[in-house]
């Protein structure tokens, strides 16, 4: 088990965003061919064991490529088509499939989304891999309607903005919060790519953490620790937000 030190705690809180770019070391990905949008998958799916991040395989389950919806560095999200009477594919809820780009980070996210009981199914075929895993509904903070709204007179509109921002990292926080109390796991990665948000009424209500490549697993022991540095490490991703 890993488990977050004193030492990698105190270094992600006082982590300092002086713009809202981060920079990563560039690395070259395996050029292979990425599904196109009506492509069928049979996956398997997993029986996952959240108390150690381990899962098995299981049933198969097909389904019909959609769109896509979300890329990063080491990946493309789809969504998919469950067809008619496909209860193998409608019973896993709202789902994505996920391509790598990078299959470096397989074997960690799908540890940590067995972790967090998110893994739905497994594919490696042909040197391709791909992941089934839960859906949720967002915009990055940039995206939001309210936050664009606001932009168009930041001076004007400098205490809405940080009011924004303040809210973003508390509902962050919240949920971040759940996973390290109820999962035992600590995101190492809270950047505004990987939170996605719910906005009403111009306010936003919620936030759910995503990308699940990076994390550490923690032990019943330092549950109390993490949580303390887990406000100051979200807020050193958001700093950078804030109009002075």
């Amino acid at each position: 088990m890993v488990q977050l030190s004193l030492l990698l705690l105190a270094a992600a809180a006082s982590l300092s965003v002086a713009s809202p770019v981060k920079l990563e070391k560039s690395k070259t990905l395996v050029a292979r061919s990425a599904p196109n949008p009506g492509d069928v998958l049979t996956m398997k799916k997993t029986n996952n064991n959240p108390d150690d991040g381990t899962y098995e395989e299981g049933d198969e389950v097909t389904f019909t490529v959609g769109n896509m919806v979300g890329e990063g560095s080491a990946g493309r999200i789809y969504d998919i088509d469950c067809g008619e009477d496909n209860s193998a594919c409608s019973d896993l809820g709202s789902v994505v499939v996920k391509y790598y780009l990078d299959n470096d980070q397989r074997d960690d996210e799908r540890r940590h989304l067995a972790k967090i009981d998110e893994l739905k199914a497994v594919l490696s075929q042909d040197g391709d891999e791909f992941t089934l895993l839960t859906k949720w509904e967002g915009s990055n903070l940039t995206k939001l309607p309210k936050w664009a709204e606001l932009q168009e007179d930041t001076a004007a509109n400098k205490d809405a903005i940080n009011h924004l921002v303040d809210t973003a990292i508390d509902k962050i926080v919240e949920d971040a919060s759940n996973y390290i109390r109820d999962h035992l796991i600590f995101h190492d990665d809270m950047g505004e790519a990987n939170t996605l948000l719910m906005e009403a009424d111009g306010e936003i209500t919620s936030a759910k953490l995503i990308d699940w490549d990076k994390a550490s697993i923690l032990s019943e022991d330092n549950v109390e620790e993490a949580l303390e540095a887990l406000r100051g490490v979200v807020e050193g991703y958001y700093n950078g937000y804030y109009v002075e």
